[in-house]
């Protein structure tokens, strides 16, 4: 009687018996040291056929749980990190992106004998689009479990590509409904990035010199989360990239002087994993209502595995010309192709697609969500056999060919007379 007069007890029970299901599967997973994203996706699979949260709660949720992962993560950097490891990571973002728009795009179009017409071409490009991000949220949870030089470019590469998994294929819609002009999408682009950048800088440098002398037991923990919700949720509201304006802000703290700042990182930490619990069961959640639009087969599914195949050759392709000049063995180079998972990026624009009627489009929300299925199995699978891969450990001083230095000439000793 009590919850039907209060019926925000139901959605509070419920919400606390997914977090105790979270416990005991990650609890479960570090037992067999498995990653536990993809127990926990399925988790939530289960639970949508029994009961559902509004949409905007669980898409609010997911994208709170993402800011978090993205502050926690990008806090932890080291300046002289960033440095060594954005130029690769650029290169392999920007090669990833360009050979899926080239090749995953035809093969899409093969394989599934789409009509070759501009539109169908589109929808084709928007699925490898959707495609050449590696989700943030999903890569810093598989790969904090190792130190490793190419798990620190994996990790710096999620980040700087998350923009491009939530941005390009709304561009791409505008384009195929015709509301976007070609002249102005390169200006979009560069508005959404550099946006985002500043709105994370200037909030940093003010909200962090502010905290330099101040600290207030258990306020100042509570300002970090209110300052990286701001900044995404300023970010986005202007324009910008709201990923981009949190993972600045979290550069800005890990260079600042911040008193207890050891106490605010554990509690950074803590609230984090909670979230990731929580938001990855979520994203089982989310993906029900459009995957339901769409059915499988037989023959969907050995084509999806094809079309997977070919895309991790694509990855690797991306990956052996971006370390070119890297010293990395042919194993780490595997590691970083198979390292492809995604994660809530992809479910929140699953979701936003879901609500658009467009030809052809739930063939792609169908194999957006098995390529997210296969690609977090590879990844799991992958990062539990890391040691098979990485081998040793390699410091990031080490990225780049070592400089033959000319040993010093020898001193000639005067005979004394």
């Amino acid at each position: 009687m009590l919850v039907s007069t209060l019926p925000y007890l139901t959605d509070i029970s419920l919400l606390a018996l997914i977090l105790l299901a979270g416990v005991l599967v990650s609890v479960f997973s570090l037992r067999f040291k498995l990653p536990d994203i993809l127990l926990l996706i399925i988790l939530g699979i289960f639970f949508s056929n029994f009961f559902s949260f509004p949409l905007s709660f669980l898409a609010s949720l997911s994208i709170f749980a993402l800011v978090m992962i993205i502050f926690d993560s990008t806090s932890r950097f080291k300046l002289e990190e960033v440095n060594k490891l954005f130029p690769y990571s650029i290169k392999l973002v920007a090669l990833f992106f360009i050979f899926n728009l080239i090749f995953l795009t035809f093969f899409t179009h093969f394989l599934f004998s789409w009509e070759f017409t501009i539109q169908a071409f589109l929808i084709s490009a928007l699925f490898a689009a959707l495609m050449s991000g590696t989700d943030s949220s999903s890569v810093l949870s598989l790969l904090s479990v190792k130190k490793h030089r190419t798990n620190e470019i994996l990790e710096f590469e999620s980040i700087i590509n998350t923009p491009i998994t939530l941005l390009v294929p709304l561009i791409i819609i505008d384009f195929y409904q015709g509301v976007l002009e070609t002249n102005i999408v390169l200006q979009t682009f560069a508005q959404n990035i550099m946006t985002g950048i500043g709105t994370g800088l200037v909030l940093g440098l003010i909200v962090f010199r502010l905290m330099k002398k101040n600290y207030i037991w258990n306020l100042s923990s509570l300002v970090l989360i209110a300052v990286a919700l701001i900044a995404y949720s300023l970010a986005e509201f202007i324009g910008g990239s709201g990923v981009l304006a949190v993972t600045t802000l979290g550069m800005v703290f890990a260079v600042s002087v911040i008193r207890e700042k050891v106490e605010l990182e554990k509690f950074s930490g803590i609230f984090t994993n909670f979230l990731r619990i929580i938001a990855f069961i979520l994203v089982g959640l989310i993906i029900k209502e459009p995957l339901a639009k769409a059915g499988f087969d037989a023959l969907f599914i050995i084509k999806s595995i094809l079309l997977f195949i070919v895309y991790i050759m694509i990855r690797y392709l991306a990956v052996r010309i971006a370390s070119y000049h890297l010293n990395l063995s042919s194993k780490e180079k595997w590691y970083m192709a198979l390292n492809v998972s995604k994660g809530m990026s992809v479910a929140i624009i699953i979701f936003i697609l879901s609500k658009i009627e467009i030809p052809g489009l739930v063939t792609v929300l169908t194999l957006s969500f098995l390529f997210m299925i296969y690609s977090i199995v590879v990844a799991s699978i992958t990062t539990r056999f890391a040691g098979h891969f990485l081998g040793k450990n390699v410091e990031l001083k080490q990225l780049k060919h070592p400089k033959v230095e000319t040993p010093m000439p020898k001193r000639k000793l005067k005979k004394k007379t």
